[in-house]
């Protein structure tokens, strides 16, 4: 048994970071194997023409056709890119640091550079400032140096978020040829296991033409009308939401994107991006959603000695940024050692806690 340290220590007296690797020399590979997924289905009962609109009736998307208005105020630069996977990560105008952490860990291209399918094009997506309808002052010396950022002409709020990831994907369209195959939507407070999410995706086990959208997919769930996701029956007089994936990260395929912008102006709207993009309008566009196991996604509760697989842990959600670059700088050694003789990868984790030294420090996170 072999067992890989990496080791970081905090400028907090007492206080360290400690990640550990342990992988079997012994076994066969097995790390890159494609993930088992499920394809969830509507029940044979669910009436699906209830999402759409009455014909009389108006949908507030049919601006988006306007052409009057000038939906994308600034552009990302995609002079040199033809890329077959684009991800937009759904980002806050005030979230600087957050964009600035992306960009060094997972959206940083030298870490794809082995890649024979070459890196994927990643892009933020922030709206303007809500306090002054205008583009927020350090946004605007942030899109100058470094130019991948999609300013869109929408109030930055969470009911905007919808709005927000219909644009990006309606730009993707008509910015990338034919190479594109699938897109990736994100959120700038989550980590993604980008290693992985394009290893499945360029795997065989999916036909780069059919519409289909892949990620953890919350079945045929209950409607909350209260609390921050709620929904009045006014806007959805169902009591249940067709299957949809959940939003802190999902793949698309182009077919699916084409069919979903295609219907996105006759279904029902309602506020609630994850719901909206890959359920109304999946269901309606009959788009199909593939689903990871619920394990493939860690949110929130990546504590002290917590032991998460690299092989199924697709990305790591709303944890501090201390956490998200222990996992990254996992989900790298492991990426490296991908063609070893290596299996049963795990990863131990933990937030910056008070540890007594006593000269053994390994102690405290040994892996079991």
């Amino acid at each position: 048994m072999n067992i890989i340290q990496l080791h970081r220590t905090s400028s907090y007296k007492d206080r360290v970071i400690l990640t550990h690797l342990k992988y079997n020399s012994l076994r066969n590979n097995r790390p890159n194997l494609p993930m088992k997924t499920t394809r969830i289905y509507q029940p044979s009962n669910y009436n699906i023409s209830r999402l759409f609109i009455d014909s009389k009736e108006k949908s507030i998307l049919n601006d988006f056709t306007n052409k009057e208005i000038q939906w994308y105020i600034k552009e990302p630069n995609i002079a040199t890119e033809d890329p077959t996977i684009v991800i937009f990560v759904q980002s806050g105008h005030l979230e600087v640091s957050r964009r600035a952490f992306i960009r060094s860990t997972w959206a940083n291209g030298n870490y794809y550079r082995d890649d024979v399918s070459g890196k994927p094009f990643v892009f933020f997506v922030c709206g303007l400032d809500p306090s002054c309808h205008c583009v927020y002052d350090n946004l605007s010396s942030e899109i100058l140096i470094n130019r991948d950022i999609l300013l869109v002409n929408v109030i930055d709020t969470y009911d905007n978020l919808t709005l927000k990831g219909l644009l990006a994907m309606r730009w993707i369209r008509n910015k990338f040829g034919g190479s594109l195959e699938y897109v990736i939507k994100t959120d700038d407070d989550v980590m993604l296991n980008t290693f992985r999410w394009l290893s499945i995706l360029r795997s065989s086990s999916f036909n780069k033409t059919s519409s289909f959208i892949l990620g953890y997919v919350w079945q045929i769930p209950e409607v909350k009308r209260e609390g921050r996701y709620r929904v009045s029956k006014e806007q959805y007089p169902e009591e249940y939401y067709p299957s949809f994936c959940a939003g802190p990260g999902y793949a698309m395929s182009r077919d699916a994107i084409n069919k979903l912008l295609e219907v996105m102006t006759n279904v029902r709207y309602i506020a609630r991006e994850d719901v909206f993009i890959t359920g109304l309008l999946a269901a309606a566009g009959q788009v199909s959603r593939y689903s990871f196991g619920k394990e493939s996604y860690k949110l929130y509760d990546i504590q002290m000695n917590n032991t998460v697989s690299w092989e199924s842990t697709m990305l790591v959600h709303n944890v501090t940024e201390l956490i998200q670059q222990n996992v990254w700088d996992i989900y790298v050694a492991c990426y490296r050692l991908r063609n070893k003789p290596i299996t049963n990868v795990v990863f131990v984790t933990s937030e910056i806690w008070p540890l007594k030294f006593t000269g053994e420090t390994n102690k405290s996170l040994i892996l079991k």
